[in-house]
C-alpha cells in the first residue's frame, strides 16, 4: 500500500488538530507537526529504506508501513486512504536526500509538462466554442474585419487601414486608406510592399486622423445598429495602434473609441478561433490558412486586401472540417 504525502499531511493534520482525540497522546502533537512536511516524511521513508514511488501526477510516494511506524499511528486506521502501486508508478529504492532532490526534480517536469498538456487541451477546447461563435455572429450580425499595416522599421508608423463590412453574411463595402504622412514609407526588407495593390476597389489617400475618423464613422452608421463586432487577425493589437497613436491629434483615436465603446463593440480574433485548425495552442496564420481552405489569394500585406481575406478565411472556418488520415 502507498499514499500521497502531500494528501496524508493534510488529513494528519486534520486529525492532530482535533484536542478531543485521546488516541493521540498530546505530548507527540508538537513533535508530529514539526516532522509532518513532504519532504520530511520522503526523508523518513528514505532512512526506513522503504521504496519510494514517482509518478507524473504525484511526484512522492511511499509504502503505508513506514507512514504508521515512523509518525506512531501504529493504532490509526489508514487503509482506506492508500493504494496498490500501477504500471504508472516508477519505484525507486533511495540511499540520499540528495538523490531523492535530483529524482524529484526529473519528475516535477514530468508534472508541468503534463499540466502544459492539459492547459493546451482547455485551449483547444474553447477555440471551438469561438469558432461556433463566429458562425453565429457572421449570420446575424453587421461586422467589420479591420486590419492595419505598420512601417516594418517602426512599428508605431501607421501606413495603410483597410476594412470590410459584412452584414448577416453578405459583403457590403470594402475600403482601404494610405496614409498621406506617411505614403513614402514602404516595407521591403521584412515584409512585402503591396501599398499600391489593393484589388477589392480603389485606395484612397487620406491623413491618419482622417482615416480613423472614417472608421469611426463606419463603425457608428453601418446597418441599422452600427458594427457589433470587430474582427480580425490579433484584432485587438490593430485596434491599439489606432487608438494609442501620437502620430495624428487625440481627436481621431478618441472618436473611435468613443464609438467603440457607445455601441457596446465587441471583438473576435480569428487568431484565437484558428487554434481549434492546429489542434494546440499554436495559431494558424492567414496565408496557411488560405492555403488551406484552397482560397486564391494575391497582393498579401495590402490591408484592404487582408481585411477582405480575413473575412473569407473566417467564413470557412465555421464550416472546416478536419480530414482524418
Amino acid at each position: 500500500m502507498i499514499v500521497n504525502p502531500a494528501k496524508l499531511r493534510k488529513k494528519l493534520l486534520k486529525r492532530i488538530n482535533d484536542v478531543n482525540d485521546n488516541k493521540f497522546p498530546a505530548e507527540l502533537r508538537q513533535r508530529v507537526l514539526n516532522d509532518l512536511t513532504v519532504d520530511n516524511l520522503s526523508r523518513i521513508a528514505i532512512h526506513k529504506n522503504q521504496d519510494v514511488w514517482f509518478n507524473d501526477s504525484s511526484p512522492i510516494l511511499f509504502s503505508m508501513d513506514t507512514v504508521n511506524e515512523a509518525l506512531f499511528f501504529g493504532h490509526m486506521d489508514l487503509s482506506d486512504y492508500g493504494r496498490k502501486p500501477n504500471d504508472n508508478d516508477d519505484v525507486h529504492k533511495l540511499s540520499s536526500i540528495d538523490e531523492m532532490g535530483k529524482l524529484h526534480k526529473i519528475y516535477s517536469k514530468l508534472k508541468t509538462k503534463r499540466a502544459k498538456a492539459i492547459k493546451a487541451r482547455d485551449i483547444v477546447k474553447s477555440s471551438f466554442k469561438r469558432r461556433d461563435h463566429l458562425a453565429e455572429v457572421l449570420s446575424t450580425e453587421t461586422v467589420m474585419f479591420l486590419d492595419v499595416e505598420m512601417y516594418e522599421r517602426n512599428i508605431r508608423t501607421i501606413t495603410e487601414i483597410g476594412f470590410t463590412i459584412v452584414a448577416n453574411g453578405e459583403v457590403k463595402d470594402v475600403q482601404h486608406f494610405i496614409i498621406e504622412e506617411f505614403i513614402n514609407k514602404r516595407n521591403k526588407a521584412f515584409v512585402p510592399d503591396h501599398k499600391d495593390d489593393f484589388d477589392f476597389g480603389k485606395s484612397q489617400t487620406m491623413s491618419l486622423a482622417s482615416a480613423i475618423h472614417a472608421v469611426a464613422s463606419n463603425i457608428r452608421f453601418s446597418g441599422t445598429t452600427g458594427i457589433t463586432h470587430l474582427i480580425g487577425h490579433n484584432i485587438r493589437d490593430d485596434i491599439s495602434a489606432l487608438t494609442r497613436t501620437k502620430k495624428c491629434n487625440k481627436g481621431a483615436p478618441r472618436d473611435l473609441v468613443d464609438s467603440i465603446n457607445e455601441l457596446g463593440v465587441r471583438y473576435i480574433d480569428t487568431a484565437l478561433v484558428s487554434r481549434f485548425i492546429s489542434e494546440s495552442p499554436n495559431r494558424v496564420g492567414i496565408k496557411r490558412c488560405l492555403d488551406l481552405f484552397e482560397i486564391d489569394h494575391r497582393h498579401l500585406h495590402n490591408a484592404g486586401n487582408d481585411s477582405y481575406y480575413n473575412w473569407l478565411v473566417a467564413k470557412n472556418m465555421t464550416t472546416f472540417k478536419k480530414q482524418v488520415d
